[in-house]
């Protein structure tokens, strides 16, 4: 199969047009007023999510609640599933648990496929004594959910396959179903398997489509899965300056991944000109966002003084956060640091070689060599 065309996927990603013929979220959210005016209790429902997640109108939790309560009281299963939705995220205390349950219940036993895989989820996450009793009616709402066409439901189950081992392809065949029903999640999983070989054959050319898919349906991660495949060129042309696009979409969307490779394509001049502000600006975003890899570029920069002041003590704590956060080469660094700008600060000989030792656990030679050179505490 010939690679696909990215020209014609980052036209229609970036453009506009595409959607023109789509009604605004203004004018959605106008219409569902009119209808839930008049008494129709699925239309407040969908009134009550315009106002949760602030489209066509001010942002409003009280209102949002209000709504899903009038619309689950006049009889809409929708309303009641996304009454017991907002109880689990809001406020996932034993009661508000329980009335979430028994919400779930009602609504899928009436046929809404989003309660049944809402259902499974919530038993699925409770206690691990609960969570082994209740494993058979978990999968049965999983599958339940996703028999209903409920694209959630059909990624439970795929990834419910996934962590079970030599049940790739049963996961393919349940992320596919989720993709088709219009789960991004699922789209993106798929792809993830297809350009991994994981489950069966590789494919990165159907794995860039998919990712492509759960680009257009919301979902910031996977533009940048398809932008790193963009960049690398497989499945896809190679084009860092494409590459760089799709990471910017990605990145502003929420992908904070996405910030640390736009991040890195600034500060190489790959594929776009070089720019260190923008790198800083990138490596600071994702950094704030709990990016490992984020912190510690901006960490690299932060030390080496590029386009700010040199400053080691804010380099250590940008690396000791990285750290944390699973950057072995992080670790490394910290470790370096202790055992040479900062040897003076106190107990660093131990903080050198937990960190150098954990850098070199992560597979980093620089952090292995300078642990043999590291006297004992």
């Amino acid at each position: 199969m010939p690679p696909v065309t990215l020209l014609t996927l980052c036209t229609l990603l970036v453009s506009a047009a595409a959607h023109a013929a789509s009604p605004s979220p203004k004018e959605t959210f106008q219409e569902a007023k009119s209808k839930c005016t008049q008494g129709d209790a699925d239309a407040c429902a969908l009134l009550g999510v315009h106002y949760q997640n602030g489209k066509g109108v001010e942002k409003n939790q009280d209102e949002a609640l209000k709504l899903f309560e009038r619309s689950c009281e006049e009889g809409s299963q929708i309303g009641c599933t996304d009454l017991a939705a907002f109880y689990v995220s809001s406020d996932p205390s034993p009661q508000r648990i329980q009335q979430s349950n028994r919400l779930y219940t009602q609504a899928c036993d009436a046929g809404i496929g989003r309660a049944c895989s809402g259902l499974a989820y919530l038993l699925k996450t409770q206690t691990p004594s609960e969570r082994k009793k209740a494993i058979k009616r978990v999968l049965t709402l999983m599958k339940k959910g996703c028999d209903l066409k409920n694209g959630w439901g059909c990624y439970l189950l795929g990834t419910h396959f996934l962590e079970q081992k030599g049940k790739g392809k049963e996961a393919r065949q349940e992320y596919e179903r989720s993709c088709q029903y219009g789960h991004g999640a699922g789209c993106i999983l798929l792809g993830q398997l297809l350009v991994s070989a994981t489950g069966g054959p590789r494919n990165p050319e159907r794995g860039a489509k998919l990712f492509y898919r759960a680009c257009e349906l919301g979902q910031p991660k996977g533009c940048g899965h398809l932008a790193r495949l963009t960049k690398e060129g497989i499945g896809v042309e190679a084009s860092p300056a494409k590459a760089a696009k799709l990471f910017k979409i990605a990145c502003e969307a929420g992908d904070h991944r996405s910030c640390t490779d736009l991040g890195m394509q600034c500060i190489k001049g790959d594929g776009i000109p070089l720019n260190y502000s923008c790198a800083k600006r990138r490596f600071k975003q994702a950094c704030h966002h709990r990016d490992a890899r984020g912190c510690t570029n901006l960490g690299l920069m932060v030390q080496k003084g590029l386009k700010m002041r040199k400053n080691p003590r804010k380099a250590l704590s940008l690396y000791e956060k990285a750290c944390s956060l699973g950057d072995g080469k992080a670790c490394g660094w910290v470790g370096l640091l202790y055992s040479n700008e900062f040897s003076s600060f106190p107990d660093s000989k131990n903080k050198s070689r937990t960190a150098l030792q954990k850098g070199c656990n992560s597979g980093h030679n620089f952090a292995c060599a300078a642990l043999e050179e590291s006297p004992e505490p």
